[in-house]
């Protein structure tokens, strides 16, 4: 495993050879890009730039950071006055109350209210008995039906026998005579 600094040295060496017209033995020029694809050049890097670019990020965040808190505040001071007037709206309307009139009004509302629900449920519960009853009676007229429709069945069964034994016996008569 080479480290960064032989990686470097070595891109370097091959560049060298390969802007001199000469090639570096076993590489090509394609090999070259491949071996500098996800590489860094770091030729003129030092430690001061990296303190300045992360000086420059640590003042970029906190300027930042800085502008956020005193978006907040404003929200926090625009919430608390509204809170406030909402407040303030609120007590007075409370204080100026209600008059008796309408005192009596919502009174006599909550009165009609209440007497309108006890009629529904009364209704509710006499309509419930009825639907019940109801039911029961189909329930019996439907088992009478069938007893009615089996007696009928039965009648009519016996009346087609027995017009058809009058009749053989009439056509037995006929016969005979």
């Amino acid at each position: 495993k080479e480290d960064f600094q032989a990686m470097a040295t070595k891109k370097q060496r091959i560049k060298r050879g390969a802007q001199a017209g000469g090639s570096a033995p076993g590489v090509e020029l394609d090999e070259l890009d491949e071996l500098a694809a996800g590489y860094i050049d770091l030729e003129g890097f030092n430690v001061q730039m990296l303190y300045d670019k992360l000086q420059d990020q640590t003042h970029l965040v906190a300027e930042q950071l800085t502008q956020q808190k005193h978006d907040v505040r404003e929200f926090y001071d625009k919430v608390t006055r509204e809170t406030v007037t909402l407040r303030t709206i609120v007590d007075k309307n409370n204080a100026a109350g209600a008059s008796s009139e309408q005192l009596k009004r919502a009174d006599k509302r909550r009165r009609d209210i209440d007497r309108e629900l006890r009629r529904r449920k009364e209704l509710g519960t006499a309509l419930s008995a009825i639907l019940e009853r109801q039911h029961v009676l189909a329930h019996e007229t439907g088992e009478r039906r069938e007893t009615f429709y089996s007696a009928f069945a039965a009648a009519m069964e016996q009346l087609r026998e027995d017009i058809a034994a009058a009749f053989k016996d009439s056509s037995s008569e006929e016969g005979t005579a």
